[in-house]
């Protein structure tokens, strides 16, 4: 008999940010990514690197960076992961990429939308057995700077309360 998968916190985190991210709109109402999932190294050097970016390309993808820790009162477990989102967008005109237009969004503007779409929401409401507080924006940095695509990686951090073994 096998042993039921179980998700782990981290990738119901993950799963959850990647289920939002798909909900966000173009400046045509259409989905804004193209892509967007868990981070598996889609755009490494050795699949391609900057084809890669542009294969895929407008894209969101999540991943954890690392994590912390603390007990409460009672002694309770208090994790804080750290999760991050890279974002990559091309454009036809040098920097539009990064600043965008009145037609195309740049990583700027998405940059905006995903703070505005994170920062201070939790995902405990739509997972079952996850106990988080919010989520907090933490910081951001360019990953990508060429003067036809940019890729910006943004940082939230999210407080879970209770064990890592929780089921899902």
């Amino acid at each position: 008999m096998s042993t039921p998968r179980i998700d782990s916190l981290l990738k119901k985190i993950a799963k959850w940010m990647v289920i939002q991210l798909k909900t966000l709109q173009d400046l045509d109402g259409s989905p804004l990514f193209k892509n967007a999932d868990i981070w598996k190294f889609q755009i490494d050097a050795t699949k391609g690197g900057a084809a890669k970016f542009t294969e895929l390309q407008p894209f969101a993808f999540v991943d954890y960076d690392n994590g912390d820790s603390a007990r409460e009162g009672g002694r309770e477990l208090r994790q804080v992961p750290t999760m991050k989102i890279f974002i990559g967008i091309e454009s036809k005109s040098d920097g539009d990429a990064f600043w965008g237009t009145d037609k195309q969004l740049g990583t700027s503007d998405v940059r905006d939308m995903i703070i505005d779409l994170f920062d201070n929401e939790s995902p405990d409401t739509t997972i079952n057995n996850l106990k988080c507080d919010e989520m907090f924006y933490i910081n951001d940095h360019k990953e990508v700077i060429m003067p036809r695509q940019s890729g910006l990686e943004l940082t939230f951090e999210i407080s879970s309360m209770g064990s890592a073994k929780q089921t899902s």
